[in-house]
């Protein structure tokens, strides 16, 4: 969700963090420290509105397809339990 501007973006997500470096090297090394939930809950906060709307429908979209996956998966359970 970084892709515009990823300079840009990738210190402000440092910043978040709790490293205001303007040294690209020092960010890169410090985001490496952090875990996977950390960068993905603070990216939300650098995501401009608008990208926070695209990243929304995106995260629905997916989750409505795993219910629906899910559901077809449990039927056919279900028909293989019946016959």
């Amino acid at each position: 969700m970084i892709r515009n501007q990823p300079e840009a973006n990738s210190f402000k997500l440092a910043s978040k963090l709790g490293n205001d470096s303007t040294d690209p090297k020092t960010v890169v090394e410090f985001l490496k420290t952090k875990t996977f939930a950390e960068i993905i809950q603070a990216q939300y906060t650098v995501l401009t509105p608008e990208v926070r709307i695209i990243y929304f429908l995106y995260i629905s979209i997916f989750y409505i397809y795993f219910l629906y996956i899910s559901f077809l998966f449990c039927v056919q359970e279900h028909k293989k339990k019946l016959f």
